[in-house]
């Protein structure tokens, strides 16, 4: 067992890695595919370079040019992850796009990836074949083409290798990660060669990892956390991931644990939802055939993360040799390429226990002994990477001390280099070469405490969702008046992750069967548009919205006022 420290400034740019791993260790696994037929594939560095210089070949000879963007909508397969490293060989941008499910392909799907590419300036989409005639009608006579899956994955005349990997170089940008959310508020993340690989060094200062190390990922790769944890740091770290279909995880998230057992994995990846989700979904048939002693960072991010869903979690998996010290977390974004802090290899992450009602009167997280009054657990999220700078600060930006709660700060390796074609919302959040991030949170002994949103952003499964995406359905499809809307998200015990509610002001009372076949086309416009799944929606009468002294929708107010009627037994 081999400590790994990657050297960063020995490469330039994100292809090096994977060449020098397939010139020196070809046949070495590089990773294995679990699909949704239960077939694994095992793929090579050698293999995994090869269709890599077959997917550059292909962008080359379509006249895509370096710089230029390529969107890759394809569903979990090696070709998805061949495309990736494909572009990064010819110093193409790519940024994938959330795969469609089983039910998605359709025109809408069409439609709103179309969209996407035409707003950011791609010069091409890889699609599904299916795909393909939808996209090129919504694309036409913007000038981006619409490429079949499947280049030839035949050799490259040795005289050719060297026109086709031309990557991109260290502060030029090498990925774009577009944020959740409808076409008009989704935001494409820059990512630069050099602030990536950066980003993989401080990880492996801060955290250790070993040439004996394999790692199971279920995260899809349009998520930064599947894209850049799953799939792109056990290539540069030179040992195997095992990547699952994530449809087929949603359906048997057993496998997940089988895959760990059976692979011997020593990491694995979950969101907070995961964690419950695993819980509910898993059979009491499948513990005794499930040995998880060899799972050593059970890593869980990009959504808050609640003490409940561990406790859970722990109890579930303690009989099949799952050990508390394997619950690790992390807190980041996609601006600081995907983590910003993250909890020691081999220990719990630290439980804060504080006084709730203080944390909302006067801001202060003040500490408590666990079953006091009051006392709530907080879940820390690390301590941060090595060369971050995290500070909390208040409203006008200054520093706050210890246990005060105010925004997150964050400065170090990693830094994304602004908004694709937004320049207004990069100065924004960036300052002197800060971010700000938009979270709330505390430090306390050196580490990481996230308390909630400035914002009235709804996170479900780790996916961000805009409230006003939910609020543009409803006005759009049952004709209200804009204003009259409003969505907020609440906590879920039973899944672990925020729950949408959507309220609606209706003009006039309406019938039990219209009611019903309203929210119908309401859920169904949702989850086509948001690839999320309401909770509650409640139609109301005219005056049920709270404002704020200026008219606007007060969320949080509202979200106060649901919880109120919920918990006493009042109706919308």
């Amino acid at each position: 067992m081999k400590p790994i420290a990657f050297a960063a400034a020995r490469f330039r740019s994100l292809a090096e890695p994977l060449l020098e791993r397939a010139r020196e260790e070809p046949a070495r696994t590089a990773l294995v595919l679990l699909h949704d037929d239960e077939n694994e594939e095992i793929v090579s560095h050698g293999r995994l370079h090869a269709g890599a210089m077959a997917w550059a070949t292909l962008f080359r000879d379509s006249g895509i040019l370096r710089g230029e963007m390529v969107i890759i909508a394809l569903r979990h397969s090696l070709a998805l992850v061949q495309a990736v490293w494909g572009a990064f060989y010819r110093g193409i941008l790519p940024s994938v796009y959330a795969s469609p499910g089983p039910m998605a392909l359709n025109e809408r799907y069409a439609q709103r990836l179309a969209d996407l590419a035409r707003g950011a300036g791609a010069r091409a989409v890889v699609a599904m074949p299916e795909l393909v005639p939808s996209l090129r009608r919504w694309l036409e006579d913007t000038g981006c083409r619409v490429i079949p899956t499947g280049p030839s994955q035949g050799s490259i005349a040795e005289r050719d290798k060297a026109s086709v990997i031309a990557p991109g170089q260290e502060e030029e940008i090498a990925y774009v990660q577009f944020t959740s959310g409808s076409t008009g508020r989704r935001k494409g993340v820059q990512l630069s060669h050099r602030a990536i690989l950066d980003w993989m060094e401080a990880l492996t200062r801060s955290l250790p990892l070993y040439d004996s190390d394999s790692q199971v990922s279920w995260l899809p790769l349009h998520h930064d956390f599947g894209l850049i944890f799953g799939m792109m740091m056990p290539v540069f770290m030179g040992f195997p991931t095992i990547l699952i279909s994530p449809f087929k995880w949603l359906r048997k998230p057993v496998v997940q644990l089988q895959a760990i057992h059976k692979h011997r994995a020593t990491l694995s990846l979950l969101p907070n939802s995961a964690l419950n989700h695993l819980v509910r979904g898993v059979a009491e048939r499948d513990l005794e055939s499930l040995d998880l002693k060899t799972l050593e960072l059970l890593f869980n991010g990009s959504e808050p993360v609640y003490f409940r869903s561990q406790q859970l979690f722990l109890e579930r998996f303690a009989p099949c040799g799952f050990r508390d010290s394997a619950l690790a977390t992390g807190y980041g974004m996609a601006e600081s390429t995907l983590g910003v802090s993250i909890s020691p290899r081999g220990e719990r992450s630290r439980v804060d226990w504080v006084d709730g009602p203080a944390m909302t009167r006067s801001r202060r997280a003040l500490a408590l002994r666990p079953g006091e009054a009051g006392a709530v657990p907080l879940v820390s999220s690390g301590r941060p990477l090595a060369g971050m700078e995290v500070v909390i600060v208040d409203e006008r930006r200054g520093r706050l001390p210890e246990r005060r709660i105010g925004e997150i700060a964050v400065r170090g390796p990693g830094l994304f280099s602004g908004y694709r074609g937004r320049p207004d919302l990069s100065r924004q959040v960036l300052r002197d070469g800060w971010y700000s991030s938009g979270d709330l949170g505390y430090m306390a002994s050196g580490e990481l405490y996230v308390t909630g949103r400035k914002k009235d952003l709804i996170i479900v499964g780790g996916q961000n969702v805009h409230p006003e995406d939910a609020e543009q359905a409803a006005i759009d499809l049952l004709g209200i008046d804009p204003g009259r809307a409003v969505s907020f998200g609440i906590p879920d015990e039973l899944t672990g992750t925020d729950r949408i509610v959507l309220v609606c002001e209706l003009r006039g009372a309406i019938g039990d069967a219209e009611r019903l076949a309203a929210e119908q086309r309401l859920r169904r416009r949702v989850f086509e548009d948001l690839d999320v799944v309401l909770g509650d929606v409640r139609f109301s009468d005219r005056g049920w919205i709270v404002r704020t002294a200026n008219g606007k929708l007060a969320r949080g107010r509202c979200r106060e006022k649901y919880l109120d009627e919920v918990s006493g037994g009042g109706k919308g």
